[in-house]
């Protein structure tokens, strides 16, 4: 009998073709070109791979094999090490590798290498709560970048631009943690200019860039950086590795838009970022954006049956699991659930709360203010829903002010806004009309002036 007979081809690339990939964001792709390589500059690259993929255990063992001659390979190794280490819970030899590359990094009188520690060293600290000492580490990268000579040297195989740009990024998540929003806009607008300005494109980089500065036009309503990221995200080169990077930037799109009274607009954003989403957590968020719209447009049948599939999602998925900050999820959907079915709202509440899992450190949202509010504000809503208005009116009131001190105003007035159908003051009327007209076209605009 006949047998057919298949051949097999090994896979093979080249460093460069690994390199390209990794710089236009497909990881998967990087990592098959590296597969069959045997070099240092290969075992480097295939541990950022991993790195970028959240996948620390794999990137120490790509490098435990690896033996470098030059200085600044060493230097590399052991900052990409130290970087798996932290991640992974081993602080102590992190701690010991981070040295080693600050030493090895300082004999290779390579720059590049020097700032990257830094901005490591400064992420490092971040996670750990040190605001101050990582914002330190971040201001020696800069200074150091600032004086370098040999900063345009786009051979190199992650050019200096592209570390000022991190550091830039990192000093706007320090500023947010510690309230500064307006700050933290400057450093995201300067983090993607870098990367614009830089002879070469890193897509994976540019995406979070894009990302960052669209979450803060949306915050703070900023029409120009609103409409600059909407010129840009339908034709940015998205890949299946930064999906989750895609979700956020539409999503976030969509509530400018919104904001605005480009309702059409605003909902072809949030579907194409139901294309994106990877996660029922992400579904949910879209689910919750289109019920609010069906809400605000007196559409109640499509408002229950989006709250009735978004409970059976969220009831169905594992939150603690739930990527980077989209527990969120859970509070949107307790806030549009809670004039309906207001025990599924305390069911969805009572959920986010008995989270353990912390959020990865590396996001703002675990400490920020803005993220306190937004819990306060749910937690206010859900109160009212059971008729417990003293708490809910104390919690609104926490959200109100929160919100109006880091200058997130339409967030505020939506704090306000329920405020004053509780007979709160008239302090918040004037927090509402003033809404009004800042933004008369909003999603929200309709029932503001009901009660306006």
């Amino acid at each position: 009998m006949s047998a057919s007979v298949s051949r097999l081809v090994p896979r093979s690339g080249s460093f460069f073709e690994a390199l390209a990939a990794y710089r236009a964001g497909a990881i998967g792709t990087c990592l098959s070109a590296l597969h069959s390589l045997d070099s240092v500059e290969a075992d480097l690259l295939r541990s950022r791979a991993y790195l970028r993929l959240g996948d620390a255990r794999a990137a120490r063992e790509s490098l435990l094999c690896t033996e470098p001659v030059r200085n600044r390979d060493r230097g590399e190794m052991a900052l990409l090490s130290a970087v798996a280490s932290f991640r992974l819970g081993h602080d102590d030899t992190a701690s010991d590798l981070f040295r080693d590359a600050f030493v090895f990094g300082i004999s290779s009188l390579d720059i590049a290498l020097e700032t990257e520690i830094e901005f490591y060293k400064g992420l490092a600290l971040f996670a750990r709560g040190d605001l101050h000492e990582a914002r330190a580490s971040c201001e020696r990268g800069l200074e150091m970048a600032s004086g370098s000579a040999s900063r345009h040297n786009v051979g190199a195989t992650i050019p200096l631009e592209h570390i000022e740009s991190r550091l830039e990024e990192l000093l706007g998540l320090i500023a947010a943690a510690q309230g500064r929003f307006g700050t933290w806009l400057i450093h995201a607008r300067s983090a993607l200019h870098l990367l614009d300005t830089c002879g070469v494109r890193d897509v994976w980089q540019e995406a979070f860039a894009l990302k960052n500065l669209t979450i803060l036009a949306r915050d703070f309503d900023v029409a120009g950086d609103a409409e600059i990221v909407a010129e840009r995200a339908p034709s940015f080169a998205w890949t299946k590795d930064l999906c989750r990077v895609e979700f956020a930037t539409l999503e976030a799109l969509g509530w400018s838009a919104a904001l605005r009274g480009q309702c059409v607009d605003a909902l072809g954003h949030f579907r194409q970022a139901d294309v994106s989403a990877s996660t029922s957590a992400e579904h949910i968020i879209v689910g919750m954006n289109r019920a609010v719209f069906a809400r605000e447009a007196g559409h109640r049948a499509q408002l229950i049956e989006e709250v009735r599939y978004a409970t059976k999602l969220a009831r169905d998925f594992d939150w603690e699991s739930a990527p980077g900050d989209t527990r969120y999820g859970l509070l949107t959907l307790a806030q549009v659930a809670a004039p309906l079915e207001t025990s599924t709202a305390r069911e969805m509440l009572d959920r986010h709360t008995a989270i353990r899992n912390a959020i990865d450190p590396t996001f703002v949202a675990r400490i920020e203010p803005g993220t306190q509010a937004e819990e306060a504000y749910t937690n206010g809503i859900v109160l009212r829903a059971e008729g417990r208005v003293a708490a809910s009116a104390e919690r609104l009131r926490t959200a109100f002010e929160t919100w109006g001190a880091i200058g997130f105003e339409w967030r505020a007035a939506r704090a306000a806004l329920e405020l004053i159908e509780l007979d709160a003051g008239d302090v918040f009327r004037i927090a509402v009309r003033r809404e009004i007209n800042r933004r008369p076209n909003s999603v929200f605009s309709t029932r503001a002036r009901l009660v306006a």
